[in-house]
């Protein structure tokens, strides 16, 4: 799910091969890989999780590429004082 949304911008070729996707929010039961009828049902906290987990350990696995060198100045980034001249003072992802 998270290379169809990343790298295609949309939920396909799910491996349980469903029509839709549904995040269930902070609070109440945890649902993760769960399926229901035709709609996979996901917690939005768990599905955050998973996906830092990845990006982290694939990063610490590729860091040292050359691709990776030269580009990962372009990825959104943390930036915790702002994004000059767009505006500053806030934490911003950008």
């Amino acid at each position: 799910m998270r290379c169809g949304v990343l790298h295609n911008g949309r939920f396909g070729d799910l491996k349980h091969n469903v029509a839709k996707v549904i995040f269930i929010p902070k609070g109440g039961s945890v649902f993760s890989d769960c399926k229901g009828d035709d709609a996979y049902i996901y917690s939005v906290l768990t599905f955050c999780r998973n996906m830092n987990r990845a990006v982290v350990a694939w990063y610490e696995a590729n860091q040292n590429h050359p691709n990776v060198s030269a580009n990962i100045g372009r990825l959104m980034q943390y930036r915790q004082d702002g994004f000059p001249p767009y505006f500053a003072g806030r934490t911003a992802i950008a």
